[in-house]
């Protein structure tokens, strides 16, 4: 889904010169993305120029703070991207691992657009389609959810339907019961408003 909206935005001229945040909902990690150039492969596909930084909220340190306010007055604005922590830990992974094969291409390296523009800043890259092909090809498959009881919340391979309105589905009879006094309040045939 990011990676989605990443190249939605780049195409629309909305990501060269901004900061970009990978943040969960809680805020409790992100990472900081300073795009320093797009370039265009020869299939057409954006190859982004990036500086990044990891930074976990509860283990700052002051040059972490310093970080902070460096990136917001250093950016043309902040694109944010709420993911989650396993999404993020996939990013990570992938800058990282840019961020090496970059250091190790000397030629590349000399480019103003990836020396490093502040201590805590590593210079890497993201290949829209080398890198996000497989996340991308992946998001256009039907995901499966998760199904879970509306009462207990417990994950199930089938749930038990209302019968009267099939809104809400619960793992089993006793959840059902236990929960119809409640159900019953917004409960309405199928088709019509709830009473």
């Amino acid at each position: 889904r990011t990676a989605h909206l990443l190249l939605a935005r780049s195409d629309k001229g909305l990501v060269a010169g901004k900061g970009i945040l990978f943040r969960d909902e809680a805020k409790t990690r992100q990472i900081m993305l300073l795009a320093t150039a797009i370039r265009k492969t020869s299939n057409g596909w954006p190859i982004f120029m990036l500086q990044y930084a990891w930074l976990e909220r509860l283990s700052m340190a002051p040059l972490d703070y310093q970080l902070l306010q460096w990136f917001t007055s250093r950016t043309n604005g902040v694109v944010k991207f709420y993911c989650d922590l396993g999404e993020q830990e996939l990013w990570r992974e992938l800058l990282d691992r840019n961020a090496d094969r970059l250091r190790d291409e000397t030629d590349v390296m000399e480019d103003d657009a990836n020396q490093s523009v502040h201590p805590k800043m590593r210079p890497t890259f993201l290949d829209v389609y080398g890198d996000c092909r497989p996340l991308l090809e992946k998001a256009n498959r039907p995901a499966k959810v998760p199904l879970q009881c509306s009462k207990c919340g417990a994950t199930v391979a089938k749930l038990h339907y209302c019968s009267r309105c099939r809104g809400v589905g619960y793992c089993g009879r006793s959840c059902q019961k236990a929960d119809w006094k409640q159900h019953k309040l917004v409960c309405s045939k199928e088709g019509e408003g709830a009473r």
